[in-house]
């Protein structure tokens, strides 16, 4: 076992010392493993009967153009940033009406609420008569 492996999280340290022996271990392999990942790819050396054998996307139509799939992709990535993906939907906070002092109890929220619900309907009230 390694340094700092017998601990929940990496001592300060030891950190410096475990990130250099982290990075000479990559550095040993590192042209082997671009050269490797080229290889299996089949991109260098060209290996035209490599590429047909990988497993790539399947699920998509293959007589789908690739202009076509790009600008699906691209308009549900833009959608995604805009929009979000709908599960951090943020609840509406209102102010809880307490003097200073006083304990903060259950009774404050319903009657915030009840305050709150019943301004949202005189607003409500207020666009209907000015649009009926």
């Amino acid at each position: 076992m390694g340094a700092g492996s017998k601990h929940c999280t990496v001592p300060k340290d030891r950190f410096p010392f475990l990130l250099n022996d982290l990075s000479k271990a990559i550095e040993l392999n590192a042209g082997k493993n671009i050269q490797s990942g080229f290889r299996k790819s089949g991109i260098v050396p060209l290996n035209r009967e490599r590429l047909p054998q990988l497993n790539l996307d399947e699920t998509n139509d293959r007589n789908e153009n690739i202009e076509e799939r790009l600008n699906n992709s691209l308009a549900n990535l833009l959608r995604t940033m805009r929009y979000g993906d709908g599960q951090n939907v943020k609840s509406r906070r209102r102010k809880i009406q307490v003097p200073g002092g006083k304990t903060v109890t259950s009774a404050d929220f319903d009657s915030t609420l009840d305050k709150g619900d019943q301004a949202d309907n005189d607003l409500e009230r207020r666009m209907e008569t000015h649009v009926g």
